[in-house]
């Protein structure tokens, strides 16, 4: 065998093993992906999310859902010093951009930005993501993230 041949032997085992890798040797499911995207499962629920921080001493408050009139947004916001979270639970169809917009508009230095699902959301820094109970920075939605 050629060194020619050999090396795309070898380029292609290795692709191979690496693709083998991501799937799982297909013990994956497509259902199980796409569970484990899912925004409810990510997002922590309003009271997960208050609890835990609330015991980590951040300050929680429900300031009225900026330009929205619907009844079921509830936004909870969260800080302790320069740390904070700014999340909308219950949104729907143009709300989600219109409370996104106004996350834009005022807050310019954050760790995550996002439309995830019926969720918006603006938090300063990893700890306070992890804190407040996100599995996961997945996304099906829109998202900016700075490291």
């Amino acid at each position: 065998m050629s060194k020619n041949k050999l090396k795309k032997c070898i380029i292609v085992m290795c692709c191979m093993v690496g693709i083998l890798g991501v799937i799982g040797c297909g013990k994956s499911k497509p259902e199980d992906i796409l569970e484990s995207l899912n925004p409810d499962n990510i997002v922590p629920s309003k009271e997960t999310l208050v609890a835990a921080l609330t015991e980590a001493d951040y300050e929680i408050s429900e300031p009225e859902v900026p330009e929205v009139s619907t009844d079921t947004a509830e936004r909870v916001l969260a800080e302790k010093g320069a740390r904070f979270i700014d999340i909308v639970y219950g949104l729907t169809g143009d709300e989600l951009q219109t409370v996104f917009q106004y996350y834009q508009e005022t807050y310019s230095d954050y760790y995550i930005m996002a439309i995830n699902g019926d969720y918006v959301y603006c938090v300063s820094d990893k700890k306070t993501f992890s804190k407040a109970g996100f599995t996961s920075t997945a996304n099906i939605g829109i998202q900016y993230i700075f490291e």
